[in-house]
């Protein structure tokens, strides 16, 4: 059952992970400062396509309960499919996830067009941004632009940073890893961007970097779905700059080499064909690290 947010103010209704409920915490102080005491929130959760009609089916409920009330749909559902909300009679308005597209974010930062996807180097390595709340799968304008990057791409390093993990450990982010909950499914990562995996197993990415599990994850260098240490990429959840955290699952994922809980910060030192990285705490110790020196043929 989706939890509903205290009476007094806006009216917020979470669907989805713990994360959600954190945030929809936050998003109801937010819509009171900005007088929208009568509106209703929903924070929907894409996960599984029973959660998107789940998310459907709350829209309709909340307008029935709240006749008049501005209802304003949010969350990682109506980032992936803003148009299907959009065109439901219900909504009033549909927000993007994260940064919600504010036109504050493009105003602050002065970025390479088309400024949510792009590429640059720095030295010897070239790091490709990706936006995994839109659309990554073959064909996309995404995947397209990452193929043709990559393939021209000289630089000896290759490094992928986007939102959301291609694999992680979480318990709840990705179906309900402890109990399980019947026809729901669960996974080992998002597979939305998961998709990009090809283009980073063709064309040699080295690191793909992410967030959104508010933990820390190293995977082992992974080809094909097996663990391959001489030709696999190696992907790092760093989600530990803030907010609350969250857990592993208990049963331990095969792709998994070091999962931390706690808040932490890491740092990557480059030179020539050598990399080292380090996570520290927030007391600055030390918790993981690895260096990878690259063979002249790679």
């Amino acid at each position: 059952m989706p939890d509903t947010a205290p009476t007094s103010g806006p009216t917020v209704i979470t669907l989805g992970c713990r994360l959600n409920t954190y945030e929809s915490e936050l998003m109801r102080r937010h819509a009171l400062e900005a007088g929208l005491s009568d509106a209703v929130i929903i924070n929907t959760c894409a996960v599984t396509g029973e959660a998107v009609r789940g998310a459907r089916q709350a829209i309709r409920r909340a307008a029935k309960e709240n006749p008049g009330a501005p209802i304003l749909v949010t969350g990682c559902a109506a980032q992936t499919d803003p148009e299907m909300f959009a065109a439901m009679p219900e909504v009033t308005r549909v927000i993007g996830n994260h940064e919600k597209n504010a036109h504050w974010y493009y105003d602050y930062f002065d970025l390479p067009k088309p400024e949510y996807y792009y590429t640059f180097t720095c030295g010897n390595a070239q790091f490709f941004m990706i936006d995994s709340n839109k659309d990554c799968g073959p064909g996309s304008e995404q995947y397209r632009w990452l193929e043709k990057a990559l393939s021209e791409s000289k630089a000896t390093w290759k490094f992928t940073a986007h939102h959301h993990p291609c694999f992680s450990s979480d318990e709840d982010d990705y179906g309900d890893h402890l109990k399980g909950k019947p026809d729901e499914p669960f996974d080992w990562g998002d597979t939305n961007v998961r998709r990009l995996v090809p283009l980073y197993e063709k064309y040699g990415v080295d690191i793909a970097f992410a967030g959104h599990i508010h933990s820390y994850e190293r995977t082992w260098p992974i080809l094909q779905m097996t663990i391959n240490q001489q030709k696999g990429v190696r992907y790092i959840v760093s989600g530990g700059g803030g907010g609350g955290l969250e857990s592993a699952a208990p049963q331990r994922s095969w792709f998994s080499i070091h999962v931390q809980r706690g808040h932490h910060y890491g740092f990557a030192a480059v030179y020539d064909r050598t990399i080292q990285f380090k996570a520290y705490d927030v007391d600055g110790r030390l918790f993981d690290t690895f260096e990878l020196t690259k063979p002249a043929d790679r």
